[in-house]
């Protein structure tokens, strides 16, 4: 392709009028009345094809440059896995990178539910016990998460005994809910 993202246009398939022209002109007397005799009495379509092939050898490529570069289909099997090799690991890296930005947004928008938990406690005991009315395994997460959140915002002693008071009373509240109490204890909320 060419810099326009355009595909270039690849050398002439077949010979010019011109290339026609120069040829002829090439030809002794005697040839030429041989190959017109040769049209005439004999086998037309191979002798055209013939003469068309000895053209196109004749003339010097004026299209796109070949060059022999001498590699084995091994050698481009290697370079085709190096070039594979340096793509995948450009990929992680790229994953790696929104990975890494994914979990820094995470954690500034965590602190900043900290700060807020630190100003209204009791808003975010209300929204844990909200999740767990709704059910669902989801929310039972979500509502464990919420209180170990809190505990670590509200901090010390007084973080630990309002979010083990609020799981206890959960866990009395729903005492079928399995699942509530299992994330409750993966938190270390629940005894």
């Amino acid at each position: 392709m060419g810099k326009t993202g355009q595909v270039e246009a690849g050398p002439t398939e077949m010979a010019t009028d011109q290339t026609f022209a120069r040829w002829i002109k090439a030809q002794n007397n005697q040839r030429a009345k041989d190959l017109l005799l040769q049209f005439l009495i004999g086998d037309t379509a191979s002798l055209k094809a013939g003469l068309l092939a000895e053209i196109r050898d004749l003339q010097t490529p004026d299209g796109w440059p070949t060059t022999d570069k001498q590699r084995s289909y091994a050698d481009l099997l290697e370079q085709t896995a190096t070039l594979r090799s340096h793509e995948t690991a450009e990929n992680a890296r790229k994953v790696r990178g929104t990975a890494k930005r994914m979990a820094a947004t995470a954690e500034r928008e965590r602190a900043a539910r900290m700060k807020a938990m630190v100003k209204d406690p009791k808003k975010w005991l209300r929204d844990a016990e909200q999740l767990v009315d709704a059910r669902g395994t989801h929310n039972y997460e979500a509502a464990a998460e919420i209180l170990y959140d809190l505990r670590e915002a509200v901090g010390g002693d007084e973080g630990d005994k309002i979010t083990r008071r609020h799981a206890g009373h959960l866990a009395k509240k729903h005492p079928t809910l399995n699942h509530l109490k299992s994330s409750l204890r993966k938190r270390g909320l629940l005894e």
